[in-house]
């Protein structure tokens, strides 16, 4: 069955709003609350696990209401209508931190990044499990995941290209600076999710017998799973790894290259390096498989950030190979839907159910624990590095950076080689 391009193109408007939300607090998040609002990273690190482990429930949470959810809008379709309204003016209040004690300050920052956690994943989970039941055709998905992975990173390349521009030039201080993009922000992903939910359509619609699931059955029927068993360790070490680089970018661009302009040059390579990849990923699907893809991705991340690190404080081949590890990145998650739901379709042969919405709610959780690791991660051995922000880093400091930047990321995509090496299913 032939599907229109328009709802393809309406559904990567999805993924350009959920994504440029998600990178926009991913990205900038700690550096605004350290260095903007000037909070301390103990105050900060307690912040980012409270979210994060919000998220991460909240999120596992979802796929049982999504499976649960029967209405004649769909089983996904009605929490993206309902939820990017409060998701937007969550996203606007977080970065618009009064003038407040400090303690006032900490407890503004954490309520607010708690609930915008927690009312993202609703809107989100439900979005990422829309594309299994938008077509049940092969050749259909890898093109709605070609567009979702080209929205999504269009959505990133926009925010990490213009963010500290519009922060500049909309206000004298990166105060209001913040508050004005994030504003401006919110209605432009606002439009582009309104767009998705008018534009999209379920065609696979639940058995009359699915009615109410049974959760232990299901529970079960998931340990037998073990290609999706595998891939939700891979995508544990790759956002954990992704994350990592993101929280580590400005300060490793600020404080060891001593180049403050080329974080948003760094923050770029990832969702542009996706975006050339997205458009590759469905010709390299088909010649080499999806586990092949995630192998090579992997390890072209873990080559080049080991000669990132010889290149010490060399910016141009700190550019270079920060680029390859970006594009290895985007190859190894480029295929991230279509693999999720092959293991969907594995899951359903082998033991008769098809329970997406748990799976996929899982994935994302396994997802959220390794983004609340990496904020747990960078902010403590910052903390025990003695990090003071807008001073002159010392070595610790400085050692420290590179530790958050390469070394923890480069673990985690040797972990990934090592994962998608023994992933069973092939094309």
């Amino acid at each position: 069955m032939d599907i229109k391009q328009s709802e393809k193109i309406s559904y990567g408007l999805g993924d350009f709003a959920s994504n440029g939300l998600f990178l926009f607090v991913s990205s900038y998040l700690m550096y605004y609350l350290s260095d903007v609002a000037c909070l301390d990273l103990a105050v900060i690190s307690r912040i980012l696990i409270a979210g994060r482990i919000v998220d991460a429930l909240a999120s596992l949470l979802m796929g049982f209401v999504v499976d649960r959810t029967r209405s004649p809008m769909g089983r996904c379709r009605p929490y993206l209508l309902c939820g990017i309204w409060p998701v937007s003016v969550l996203f606007v209040l977080l970065f618009g931190m009064p003038e407040l004690s400090a303690s006032l300050k900490g407890l503004y920052g954490g309520t607010l990044y708690v609930a915008f956690c927690l009312v993202y994943a609703v809107m989100n989970v439900p979005f990422s499990t829309l594309m299994s039941l938008m077509t049940a055709d092969a050749k259909e998905r890898v093109q709605f995941n070609k567009y979702k992975c080209l929205g999504s990173n269009l959505g990133g390349v926009f925010v990490t290209a213009t963010t500290m521009l519009f922060v500049t030039h909309l206000a004298l201080n990166q105060r209001q600076g913040f508050l004005r993009t994030a504003l401006l922000f919110a209605i432009l992903f606002t439009i582009f999710m309104l767009i998705c939910f008018f534009n999209t359509k379920e065609r696979i619609q639940p058995a009359v017998t699915e009615n109410k699931p049974d959760i232990r059955k299901t529970l079960g029927s998931l340990k037998q799973n073990k290609p999706w068993i595998l891939y939700c360790g891979i995508q544990f070490c790759q956002l954990t790894f992704m994350m990592m680089r993101q929280e580590a970018t400005v300060y490793y661009a600020k404080y060891y290259l001593g180049r403050t302009e080329l974080s948003a040059v760094l923050l770029t390579f990832m969702p542009v390096a996706a975006v050339l990849s997205a458009f590759l990923m469905p010709r390299a699907k088909r010649k080499w498989g999806a586990r092949t893809c995630v192998l090579f991705g992997n390890g072209l991340s873990l080559l080049s950030i080991l000669c990132t690190a010889l290149c010490r404080q060399n910016w141009l081949g700190n550019l270079t190979f920060c680029l390859l590890s970006a594009l290895g990145f985007s190859i190894g998650t480029g295929l991230v839907f279509v693999i999720l739901t092959d293991t969907i379709d594995y899951g359903e042969r082998l033991t008769g159910q098809r329970p997406q919405g748990i799976m996929t709610s899982i994935l994302s959780f396994v997802q959220k624990i390794g983004i609340a690791v990496s904020g747990i991660i960078c902010t403590q051995i910052l903390s025990f590095a003695g990090y003071v922000p807008d001073a002159v880093p010392t070595k610790p400091v400085l050692a420290a950076i590179q530790i958050i930047f390469l070394l923890i990321p480069g673990i985690l995509s040797l972990a990934g080689v090592l994962l998608a090496w023994v992933y069973p299913l092939r094309d």
